[in-house]
Order: C-alpha cells, then structure tokens, then sequence
C-alpha cells in the first residue's frame, strides 16, 4: 500500500495535472500509465544493456534500436521542456503505438495510445515528479501502477508489465499450498503458477497447458489434480484476472 512520503508525490502529481488543465481523472490516469510505462522500457532496456555489457555479446531483443536513444525516458527527462513536450509528442507517442506491432499485448494496448498533455511546462513537472519516484522495488512498482491504473481500460495491461507481489501471489493460492494432501508434483505445479504470476501479474487458464506448466504436468494439469482442484485452481486465476480489470468491466 502507497502511505506517506510515496503518496505525497502522487498525490502532488495529481495536483500537477488538475493545476495545468487537465481535470479529467480518467485522462490523468491515462497519461500517467503512459508516462510510467515509458519509463519502465527505458529500465527495462538498462538492465538489457548492463546484461549485455556482462557478458559481452549483443542486446538482446532490445527495445530501442540504433539510433532511438532520443526516444528513452533517461534522454527526455533532461531536454528542455518545449523540446522535451515536442519530442513525447512527436516522436516518443508514435513509437509507442508501433511498438512490437505483432498483436501482442505490447502492440494491442499501446496502438490508441495518445498524448494530451497540453503544456510543454506540465509535462515537465510530472517528469520530474514521476522521475523522483522509486520503482526499483516491485512492491512500490505494483502499487505504484495500481494507484494510477485501478479504474483505466489499461489496467490489466498494466498488471502484466509489474506482476503482482510473491505475498499477493502466494495468499491467493494459499489454500492448496496449505492442503497437507497434495504430491510433490501438485505443490510444485501450485508454486509454478505463484511464480508465473509474480512475474506477469495475470495469467488465462490456458497457460497451464503450455511450458513450462507441461514441463512438469506433460499431460496438462488434469493428470495429476481431481477434476474439483483444478477447477478451484482455474477460478482462482479468475479471481485474480478480474482484481486487475477496471470495476466496470467485472460488475
């Protein structure tokens, strides 16, 4: 949960937004899941760097090709701020919406994306506020993410860049972690999804019939749980799905 110093910053990125024109709390949420969703590629393409840098060979998969750098959140945040609103708008937000243009979940939720902010000197201060903003630790990343996307059509797109914290994770999935009945195999199965879903934050039940699931579960997860556990394994996925959906989607 985001308490003290944390909810002050967002908070006064709020302010920020409703100060500098844009009242609209839905518009808000949805430039600020933008804005942070930029900077977690730029992160995301360090730690690919850092990686490579290791072990001496090639990006892998990089985010940002040659000559792209213009494009990340470490480049902007520093430009002056008529050229930095001209360089989100014009060049960050169309990379967005091409990005990984293959149907995936990157490509699907990031084709509409738009750039609304009205005011080279507010998207400065947000910026600079969301730059001051800790998200190194997953915890902080989650509830972070949380805060801005609870109500927004983004949000279970959002959960799947952060994942859901292991204490999230594993008290969903409690009860058959706790079920002194279950094999090896079935507890190991359990703790495969818990991890799956610390990392992607949501998963569809499907995914128990592919790897690394059938690594363990060759024959699906119907070979080795009753008909009546799985079927409390699937709802809880469920349950867990429906938590990252706006309120509107699941009413």
């Amino acid at each position: 949960m985001i308490t003290g110093e944390l909810k002050s910053k967002i908070d006064r990125i709020w302010d920020a937004f409703w100060s500098g024109g844009t009242p609209n709390p839905l518009e808000v949420i949805e430039q600020i899941t933008y804005l942070l969703f930029i900077r977690r590629l730029d992160d995301l393409h360090t730690l690919a760097e850092r990686k490579a840098n290791r072990v001496g060979g090639p990006i892998q998969d990089p985010i940002f090709k040659p000559g792209q750098n213009n494009l990340r959140w470490s480049h902007f945040k520093s430009l002056e701020r008529d050229v930095m609103h001209k360089v989100v708008g014009e060049q960050v937000f169309p990379f967005l919406q091409k990005l990984r243009g293959d149907g995936s979940t990157y490509s699907e939720h990031m084709k509409d994306a738009r750039f609304t902010i009205p005011t080279a000197q507010l998207l400065g201060r947000v910026v600079d506020m969301l730059d001051d903003v800790p998200t190194q630790d997953r915890d902080t990343n989650g509830d972070l993410y949380g805060t801005c996307s609870a109500r927004s059509p983004l949000g279970l797109f959002v959960r799947s860049l952060v994942g859901l914290d292991r204490e999230a994770a594993t008290e969903a999935f409690s009860d058959f972690l706790a079920d002194t009945t279950f094999t090896v195999d079935q507890i190991r199965f359990v703790n495969l999804i818990v991890e799956h879903l610390t990392d992607n934050g949501v998963m569809e039940a499907r995914r128990l019939y592919e790897s690394p699931f059938t690594d363990h579960a060759p024959h699906g997860p119907d070979m080795i749980f009753p008909e009546a556990v799985l079927d409390g394994l699937i709802l809880t996925l469920d349950t867990v799905r429906a938590h990252a959906l706006p309120e509107a989607t699941v009413a």
